[in-house]
């Protein structure tokens, strides 16, 4: 018995499949025909051939596997077990102290639940006083760039604390997934502000590095 790995593209269920040298990697639905690599290369080939954006679609699945009289061709001459590799099959996993875990987590999420709300509203406080401020009050040039400055700092916190909300009603749903919440943060890095008067203002303008 040896281990080897495949490699699945989780959205669609369908696993990396090498056709031919020049043309590179497709995926197949047939796990008989996925490439396999020896212990440890998938992960290896994931980092190093797979964009750092995209490694996410991708997973690493472990086999045992039996080899039969065909030695020649490593893809022809193996046979899956149906013992997929997981933590627990050592058979003395500690169910107890994983279940106080899962139900710490339970319960650090409904106290994060009702910090948010507080904190948005704390947050959208402290941008009605920084606006009262500029409004009300005299100031000069290094008072109004540290005021602005704080000012795009509360309204980045406060779009924070909103994508968290959105995220915990997602997963108290039940209806997310990993790969749903890397989309939530890229539509976060790559949204565009429309300017409703103020449009020359915004021309040439690059966005934040800090707004996911």
């Amino acid at each position: 018995m040896i281990i080897i790995e495949v490699i699945q593209l989780i959205d669609s269920g369908g696993y990396v499949y090498r056709y031919n040298k020049e043309n590179g990697y497709k995926p197949t639905r047939d796990i008989t025909k996925a490439t396999k690599f020896d212990d440890g290369e998938a992960q290896q080939f994931i980092n190093n051939k797979i964009k750092k954006t995209l490694r996410c679609k991708y997973e690493v699945l472990k086999y045992n596997i039996k080899e039969t009289n065909n030695h020649n061709d490593k893809d022809k001459s193996i046979l899956f077990d149906l013992i997929i590799d997981t933590p627990f099959n050592s058979l003395d996993f500690d169910w107890e102290e994983k279940l106080r875990q899962e139900e710490k987590f339970r319960y650090d999420i409904e106290s994060y639940r009702s910090n948010l709300p507080v904190m948005l509203n704390e947050c959208e406080g402290a941008i009605c006083d920084i606006e009262h401020y500029a409004q009300l009050y005299k100031y000069n040039a290094s008072e109004g760039y540290s005021l602005f400055k704080l000012l795009g700092e509360y309204r980045i916190k406060r779009d924070k604390i909103k994508t968290e909300m959105k995220i915990l009603d997602m997963i108290s749903k039940n209806d997310t997934t990993h790969e749903h919440l890397y989309k939530l943060k890229e539509s976060n890095k790559n949204r565009e502000y429309c300017p409703r008067v103020l449009k020359d203002l915004f021309k040439g303008k690059t966005m934040r590095v800090d707004m996911a």
